[in-house]
């Protein structure tokens, strides 16, 4: 790998961090109102020592189930003065009072409302670093005295403007554009909205697209998988006389990889180590029975198209540039907090609540971690978690810059194909082309999987792409897409077998500079030089490896022998058209001829 893709050394910073997060500390009832009278409850700043606390309760007598799975409840912060705002937050309760699905899914743990206390603390710091305030909640450890039980409270987001937040799929529905029968909207290029659909650039979405890809990009650093339209919130501010909308990202209970906690066969693992920001894009499946979809691609497909990528390699550098003392600040604020909470549970003998908070922050640990802390757990350990979820963060930031590199490249060459052939492309991009080895390119398209290769292959391919958007699934698209198909299966199989496979992997080596001369010669509708090249190329196979390999017939040759039938099968049809419109003369002279040949047969 070139120099340009080495991922930075994590260099830790040394800066005291800003006390942003607290300690609730209280008595509380789960699942609904109070019937405990003169219930204490007071804030714990997050101090090393003894500290003077503030006076500060939650309000029951109103309080309502926010539906969903966790019991979650939403309560008003007590009032002191009735002059007072009224503040809202979901309150959210130990795993230990779930139902038994759910904890032992859970591993008997509180790693996902530990998980989103932390990624709060670090997505927080993240974003008003780089001057975006109020995108993510801010939520707090709470401890019940009387049950002995730690829960969170996250603060309901609200706009300067003064109006509630509403989820963005709330934000279609008031716009009469998704379905009762859908439950989430599905955002995807273009300026069309129809049957749920919404287009990046109707007129209601188009302000909103830069902060919805910032609340993507946000959950990729903090590893959130779970991105769908409702836990995407709508803001409004007031700015300079104007009012202006935003997207924010709420309930990040899956952070830290949460849903990647499962085999590779049910959704699970991260399967690009060392670019995880692009397996979070590209990425098919999160964990779930047989995996469930990726709601990147469920969701916001409209996203990664190369109209959007640019955009989205802005997103991505701005937020990947985070300086690490701010990652560190937040991650130092959480373990303070967590101390304080140890402290707290000390304090009122609940030992048994002490090992279960180690146990839930080893249990997030060890989700993102190679290194797998063992029992028992001390509170030791609390700063090796919380050291660890920075540079998961850290880690995570570096290859956002990588992503954006990669998503900058994509959008140029896109753009540049449009109106040139491959080798203009090509020379255009040469001296890019030295510094690059062979990446993983992103996505564009939910239904296909992501391509590796170097910069030339990826201009083919994307010539190819620009083919398809031009001309449609015309004969050429069609022999090069499903030349695309074989060689990216082939090659697949080859590697995966690459020990106990030594001939295959002399054909590959063949196949494939061959196949993509003949692909570049189809990407620049040159259909004689494509047949020139694989009839080359099916001879030296047969010369080198015979028709046939030790079970049967050889897929290789097979496969070869198909293309080239196709091919000239597109040329006699474009001959004959010819002939009868009486252009024969003129046919070798404008290669593009070929594109309009009629139907293979």
């Amino acid at each position: 790998m070139k120099a340009q893709l080495e991922q930075k050394p994590i260099m830790r910073g040394k800066r005291e961090p800003v006390l942003e997060h607290e300690v609730l500390k209280s008595s509380i009832p789960i699942g609904g109102r109070s019937s405990i009278p003169n219930m204490e409850h007071s804030l714990v700043p997050q101090v090393e020592s003894s500290v003077k606390r503030l006076g500060e309760s939650f309000d029951f007598s109103s309080s309502t189930s926010t539906g969903g799975v966790t019991g979650s409840t939403r309560v008003t912060q007590k009032k002191t003065d009735t002059n007072e705002e009224t503040i809202y937050f979901q309150l959210k309760p130990s795993i230990l009072d779930n139902k038994f699905m759910r904890r032992v899914k859970a591993n008997h743990t509180d790693r996902e409302n530990f998980g989103e206390f932390i990624a709060s603390c670090i997505g927080q710091s993240i974003s008003e670093s780089i001057g975006k305030n109020n995108v993510i909640p801010k939520v707090y450890l709470v401890y019940d005295t009387e049950r002995k039980r730690a829960l969170v409270a996250s603060k309901y987001l609200r706009g300067n403007a003064g109006h509630a937040a509403v989820t963005l799929d709330g934000y279609i529905k008031a716009k009469n554009d998704l379905p009762p029968e859908k439950s989430h909207a599905t955002f995807t290029e273009g300026d069309q909205a129809q049957g749920g659909n919404i287009g990046l650039d109707v007129p209601y979405m188009s302000p909103l697209k830069d902060t919805l890809i910032d609340a993507i990009v946000l959950s990729a650093i903090l590893g959130d998988h779970d991105i769908n339209p409702g836990n995407m919130v709508v803001l409004t501010n007031i700015e300079d006389g104007q009012e202006k909308i935003y997207v924010a990202r709420i309930d990040l209970g899956h952070a830290f990889n949460d849903l990647l906690n499962a085999p590779a066969v049910m959704g699970g693992t991260v399967l690009n180590p060392k670019h995880p920001v692009i397996d979070f894009i590209n990425r098919e499946k999160i964990a779930g029975v047989n995996g469930s979809p990726s709601k990147l691609w469920r969701d916001y497909p409209g996203v990664c198209t190369p109209k959007e990528m640019a955009l989205f390699a802005s997103r991505l550098e701005q937020i990947g540039n985070t300086h690490i003392d701010a990652i560190e600040e937040g991650a130092e604020n959480a373990q303070i907090a967590f101390k304080q909470l140890i402290a707290d549970m000390k304090a009122n003998k609940d030992f048994e609540g002490v090992q279960h908070v180690l146990k839930s922050l080893v249990e997030i640990h060890n989700n993102i971690s190679a290194e797998k802390i063992k029992p028992p757990f001390n509170e030791n350990h609390i700063k090796v978690v919380l050291n660890k979820c920075a540079d998961f963060a850290i880690n995570n930031c570096q290859d956002a810059l990588h992503a954006a590199m990669v998503m900058k490249i994509q959008s140029s060459v896109h753009h540049l194909s449009e109106d040139s052939n491959t080798n203009e492309v090509f020379s255009e991009l040469d001296e890019l082309a030295k510094q690059l080895d062979e990446i993983t390119w992103i996505k564009c398209n939910a239904n296909t999987s992501p391509a590796e290769g170097t910069l030339r292959q990826h201009i083919i391919r994307s010539k190819i792409q620009v083919l398809c958007e031009q001309s449609g699934d015309c004969n050429i698209t069609k022999i090069a897409k499903n030349v695309l198909s074989f060689m990216d299966g082939y090659k697949a199989d080859i590697n995966s077998q690459r020990i106990a496979n030594t001939k295959g992997l002399q054909k590959l080596e063949q196949l494939e500079p061959r196949i993509e001369d003949a692909l570049n010669a189809l990407a620049n509708k040159n259909i004689k030089e494509a047949i020139t090249i694989i009839n080359g190329l099916k001879k030296d196979l047969r010369a080198n490896f015979g028709d046939k390999n030790f079970i049967g017939k050889s897929i290789a040759l097979d496969a070869v022998n198909k293309i080239e039938l196709d091919l000239k099968k597109v040329q006699m049809n474009a001959y004959k058209r010819a002939i009868s419109e009486g252009r024969m003369a003129s046919l070798e002279l404008d290669e593009s001829e070929h594109l309009h040949a009629s139907t293979l047969n």
